[in-house]
């Protein structure tokens, strides 16, 4: 199947909240992370240029990211690459020499590689997206229309917006119970860890490029920012009271020149959709996320301007062997390591 990458159609609303559309066509959804891991910044250049070479042959990615994060003191430097059907994905693998690439990858020296890719069918992908225009998309939306829906603001909205959940309550197969975290021996291994089902992934994204009136400016600097990072370090800090399993909090970079820009993402594997409904509906830092950002809009709208702060969600929940997770030297706490099985590759 060949699919013509357009922009999305945009449709004008009132409302906030937006959400993917399903287009014809579409079945699955492959987004895949490539990290490479050192233990300081400035030596990622060679995998970023190398990796995006590939990624630029016939029926790469549709669309390409880039982003930094620090981790317990490790540096990773991640390419976030979508794609739109298995069927391209598997011909840019076939074709591009990339799985050549990828194994002379070494296991020894100071530098780690890895790569997470989903493959989940179109029913259990999801996400809300606030603050779109015709010229500014992000995350799926980049790809997929988004019209306005009301699907948002309310507990339950996560699952809502998977439309597999009318048929799937997506129980969790490790049960709700905390999992056991290991600390395996990576270093100086290739490994692959076998996710289990329904474990969910997690991108939530901030940009506050367009963001210029001073109420809206203040309420993100001063409220709604802050409450955001308070929130996610109760997620890094809690992971058996939260299920949040991997929490990578990463600034985005322009592509081609690696420079900064005002968007930021958290990418989060959680151990369960019902870990994720049951922290965000409890957890107090969430509601005082949740309350901070309800009222930056209200503050903005009373004084009769519309809200410029891009917030939004693509959500992914995997299935039983549509994950690859790959390990290439890496530290054992990273990504899913500590949490399930490593074999070597």
């Amino acid at each position: 199947m060949s699919l013509n990458h357009q922009t999305p159609e945009f449709i004008e609303s009132d409302n906030p909240g937006r959400e993917i559309n399903y287009p014809q066509g579409v079945t699955e959804i492959i987004f895949g992370q490539f990290g490479f891991q050192a233990p300081e910044a400035g030596h990622a250049e060679e995998f970023i240029s190398t990796s995006r070479r590939y990624f630029a042959l016939e029926n790469g990615p549709a669309r390409v990211e880039r982003c930094h994060g620090v981790s317990s003191g490790v540096h990773e430097d991640i390419l976030i690459a979508y794609w739109l059907s298995r069927e391209s994905y598997e011909n840019w693998l076939a074709s591009s020499n990339f799985p050549e690439w990828w194994e002379s990858l070494s296991p020894d020296g100071p530098f780690g590689y890895w790569r997470e890719i989903v493959s989940p069918d179109i029913g259990r992908v999801g996400g809300v997206y606030f603050g779109l225009a015709s010229d500014r998309h992000v995350g799926l939306t980049s790809l997929l229309g988004a019209p306005p829906t009301q699907r948002w603001g309310y507990w339950g909205g996560y699952r809502d917006r998977m439309r597999a959940s009318q048929q799937d309550s997506f129980e969790p197969e490790l049960g709700v119970e905390p999992l056991p975290r290991r600390r395996p021996n990576t270093l100086g291994r290739r490994v692959i860890v076998d996710a289990p089902n329904n474990i969910l992934l997690v991108r939530e994204g901030q940009e506050s490029t367009y963001v210029t009136g001073a109420i809206e400016r203040k309420s993100w600097d001063t409220e709604v920012k802050p409450a955001l990072a308070k929130w996610i370090k109760y997620l890094a800090e809690n992971p058996e009271l939260s299920g949040a399993l991997v929490v990578r909090e990463v600034a985005e970079l322009e592509l081609e020149t690696g420079e900064s820009t005002e968007k930021l993402s958290q990418l989060i594997y959680f151990q369960s959709l019902r870990h994720l409904e049951r922290a965000a509906r409890t957890q107090p830092s969430h509601v005082a996320l949740y309350n901070s950002y309800m009222k930056m809009l209200g503050e903005v709208g009373a004084a009769g301007e519309t809200a410029q702060l891009v917030v939004w969600v693509d959500q992914f929940l995997v299935q039983t062997g549509r994950m690859l997770a790959e390990y290439i030297n890496c530290d054992p706490q990273l990504g899913l390591l500590p949490w399930f099985d490593a074999v070597d590759s």
